[in-house]
């Protein structure tokens, strides 16, 4: 599996990102950046991306619940695991590499 490391040290390691959460993560981020969002509507699009985002952690460093991680680690979160590639994510005996091939 992948590993994300937050800037506090803390980590993550992420399964392979699937189709449907890029098109949940890019639906919540369109609505994030509409031009008139209340601190009540934030606060549901982050509970929305955590949603996203949960299914996929298949570890984590700490005991407590995904959510004990700040705004700008959820987005780090989202951006790394969403950059990733199927090989990064797989563990090497899941397969071929490839980007050798």
């Amino acid at each position: 599996m992948a590993r994300i490391t937050l800037s506090d040290g803390r980590w993550l390691d992420m399964r392979p990102m699937y189709i449907s959460d890029k098109v949940r993560i890019l639906k919540v981020q369109e609505r994030d950046e509409a031009d008139t969002v209340t601190e009540a509507e934030y606060f549901d699009l982050v509970i929305e991306m955590v949603g996203v985002i949960e299914p996929g952690v298949t570890a984590k460093s700490w005991d407590g619940p995904i959510t004990d991680i700040t705004d700008t680690q959820l987005v780090t979160i989202a951006r790394d695991w969403a950059s990733m590639t199927e090989d990064d994510a797989l563990p090497p005996e899941s397969g071929t590499d490839s980007e050798t091939k």
